[in-house]
């Protein structure tokens, strides 16, 4: 899902066509609040808020740098054929902008790029409980029967009370299914032995072994070097 604020221009559009093919975006026709947006983000399970900045600057202008709160608010892009406009867009929080100069391949690229790196906030609800977690604190999900529990690098197990496939979705790229029952976030992915189809994470003691179905579905583990 895509949260569009603005008119949609053809580069947006290619933009929105390489990660979300299918999914149709939502558009907002301006920037409300960051708390209205941070709650259709929440709903719609918004990996990327995609701002015309051209048509809705005097918005983002006047709700200011709200950005210390601790809302739920995936990757956010500003397009803008006013380079100093996109300048000062940085200031209210956005994590890249796009120019006249860039293409619809180069988003695309940079898109993609940022979106495998970023550690912006994750949304879990389970029942009443409602958990905003930063992807880097997160090692891997596991599956136990119809629920799910979620492990941290802090040593710290969350129980969710929803299955497992409810949950990893919506994670991003960076979170991969090795087994039926377990997927892990690559950031801490350090060593893999292909022969035996184990992998190790950072900060986790235990040994991986991935499923002969999902050897060709994690292609960021093929990319490490073996142990």
């Amino acid at each position: 899902m895509v949260i569009i604020i603005g008119r949609p221009t053809a580069i947006l559009n290619r933009l929105i066509a390489a990660f979300a093919p299918s999914r149709p975006p939502l558009y907002m026709s301006d920037v409300q609040s960051w708390v209205t947006l941070a709650e259709q983000a929440r709903t719609y399970h918004a990996l990327c808020v995609i701002i015309n900045l051209d048509l809705n600057f005097a918005d983002l202008e006047a709700l200011g740098p709200a950005w210390a709160q601790p809302l739920l608010l995936p990757y956010i892009i500003g397009m803008t054929n006013d380079i100093s406009r996109g300048f000062t867009a940085f200031k209210y929080g956005l994590h890249d902008v796009y120019g006249p100069g860039d293409c619809a391949i180069h988003v695309v690229k940079r898109y993609q790029q940022a979106i495998r790196s970023f550690n912006g906030y994750l949304y879990f609800e389970s029942g009443k409980k409602k958990l905003y977690l930063k992807s880097n604190e997160i090692l891997f999900l596991k599956a136990d029967n119809y629920t799910t529990d979620l492990f941290l690098t802090s040593g710290q197990t969350i129980p969710l009370f929803n299955t497992l496939k409810s949950y990893a979705q919506y994670l991003p790229s960076t979170f991969v299914r090795i087994q039926k029952s377990l997927v892990i976030n690559t950031q801490f992915l350090y060593a893999v032995e292909s022969t035996k189809r184990k992998c190790w994470l950072i900060g986790y003691a235990g040994v991986f072994i991935y499923s002969p179905i999902y050897i060709k579905n994690p292609t960021l583990l093929v990319r490490q070097p073996e142990n």
